[in-house]
């Protein structure tokens, strides 16, 4: 995994990121999509984490679920990121492992059935590793975001959204790209349900 895009120049670097979005596979997103529609209407929770750059992608992913996607019971999607308690993150770091720092908070709150969002582009870190692991255990549905290859967490989820690159910085612009889709399309279902059946609260104008 190429750590860094630094040997390219901007127009290296659109020029291969433009390639890298003509093999991203909608499809994956679109099982996602499924996996969040779900949840919307069940009523599931869904907690998301990463490391990173990712930490950032999983906060604003989970804001995008909560404000962006209306359901029937009112409000959004019940998302959280797992990163966003700067106190329990540094606790557990400090007092217990920092590979725990995702899989402690997840074993306390989530229950069977709720779903785990891992975004990371190596797919190998310990702590993304660790929680999802727990995931996969506790019955939870498991959704990765890596990098080419998935590294550890891809081929285990129940839903593997991959980014076709090694190279980081391209990877987490395609993230950021698939998660915007994902929620847009998910809020454009329920709307589309709701037309058909009970009455969906419109959502609100996106917040970046």
């Amino acid at each position: 995994m190429n750590r860094n895009d630094g040997s390219r120049s901007v127009a290296e670097y659109f020029e291969h990121l433009a390639a890298c979005l003509n093999r991203v596979s909608t499809d994956t997103i679109e099982r996602y999509v499924d996996v969040l529609v779900d949840a919307g209407l069940s009523r599931r929770r869904v907690f998301v984490f990463g490391n990173g750059g990712s930490a950032h992608l999983a906060q604003h992913h989970a804001q995008d679920l909560v404000k962006a996607v209306a359901v029937p019971a009112g409000g959004g999607i019940r998302a959280s990121a797992l990163v966003d308690n700067v106190g329990l993150t540094t606790a557990i770091a400090n007092d217990l492992d920092y590979a725990d720092v995702f899989a402690l908070p997840l074993r306390t709150l989530a229950e069977r059935g709720d779903v785990a969002v891992a975004i990371s582009c190596s797919g190998t870190s310990p702590n993304v590793v660790a929680a999802h692991q727990w995931a996969v255990e506790a019955g939870l549905v498991t959704v990765s975001f890596t990098g080419a290859g998935g590294g550890v967490i891809g081929p285990r989820s129940t839903c593997w959204v991959e980014a076709p690159s090694t190279a980081y910085g391209a990877i987490e612009d395609l993230h950021h790209a698939m998660l915007h889709a994902s929620a847009f399309e998910a809020n454009r279902r329920i709307g589309a349900l709701a037309s058909v059946g009970s009455d969906v609260p419109q959502a609100g104008s996106h917040g970046v």
